[in-house]
């Protein structure tokens, strides 16, 4: 399955919402499934951002706390599927603006 809204449309023809656009859940009904999905990766690239800039020097590239958790491990399998050929590709980092997550998935 590719990412793009429900009309076919694919990633180049998405806005680009980030999740400080979104504050409250009823208004994500304005956005495809698609646009949701980019809102939650960009929340999943700020909690990279935010675990490895706590100010205690660790870099460690998890999601939450100093070791791999099961949210990581979900958020990989998703990172994976995206990467796949038949999807974004394996440069979904940088056609996305995710490069966290790239090395998150470690392209």
């Amino acid at each position: 399955a590719t990412l793009c809204d429900g009309d076919g449309n694919g990633i180049a023809n998405l806005r680009r919402p980030r999740y400080e656009d979104v504050q409250r859940l009823e208004t994500l009904n304005e956005y495809s499934r698609a646009e949701v999905s980019l809102i939650a990766l960009d929340y999943f690239e700020r909690r990279l951002e935010e675990n490895n800039n706590n100010g205690n020097g660790n870099n460690n590239g998890w999601l939450v706390g100093n070791a791999c958790t099961y949210v990581d491990l979900g958020l990989f399998y998703i990172l994976f599927e995206l990467s796949e050929l038949d999807n974004v590709g394996p440069n979904f980092d940088k056609v996305l603006g995710l490069p966290r997550l790239g090395r998150f998935v470690g392209w």
